[in-house]
């Protein structure tokens, strides 16, 4: 291998490492610069054989109306939230971000229904849990997600609170 195929290799392998390392940096300034939200949630599918036990979460904020805006599969949807006693609900959507106070988070629409109500993702539908606890989670009365939400509406999860106790991961 020539000297200059040599240092191309390690420039690649460079570029790819410092990639991963961006990516684990922004979601760690997201989880530490963001705004807490509670989200209400129900669990779904504790299980899987090849990846351990998770759990995918069905937010109540993942179906709402849609407001006076008009949206089709695969439109990014903003989601403005109100504080309701513990928990952040849905106060309106906007196809794209707007300033203000109240935390907004950004969605994928993934469904639209003749009734002007749409089914959302955010990105954090999934929580990988220790091994043997999903199903702790499958029968939980009350599962809440802890998200941070960042100024731009990405969100990221910082903990789930299943019955009252603070799930770390």
């Amino acid at each position: 291998m020539s000297r200059k195929a040599r240092w191309g290799f390690l420039a690649l392998v460079a570029v790819q490492a410092l990639v991963l390392v961006g990516i684990a940096g922004a979601a760690e300034l997201r989880l530490r610069s963001g705004r807490e939200v509670v989200l209400q949630t129900t669990p779904v599918d504790p299980r899987d054989l090849f990846r351990g036990d998770y759990v995918t979460l069905h937010y109540e904020i993942s179906t709402i109306p849609a407001g006076f805006h008009r949206y089709e599969v695969g439109d990014p949807v903003f989601v403005r939230l109100v504080r309701e006693g513990t928990a952040w609900s849905a106060a309106g959507t906007s196809p794209e971000l707007r300033d203000g106070d109240e935390p907004t988070i950004r969605g994928t629409v993934i469904a639209v229904h003749r009734d002007a109500v749409l089914d959302v993702v955010y990105g954090i539908e999934t929580y990988f849990v220790p091994e043997g606890r999903g199903f702790e989670i499958e029968t939980a009365d009350d599962v809440d997600v802890v998200a941070v939400v960042d100024r731009t509406g990405r969100a990221a999860i910082k903990h789930l609170i299943v019955d009252g106790d603070v799930w770390v991961p």
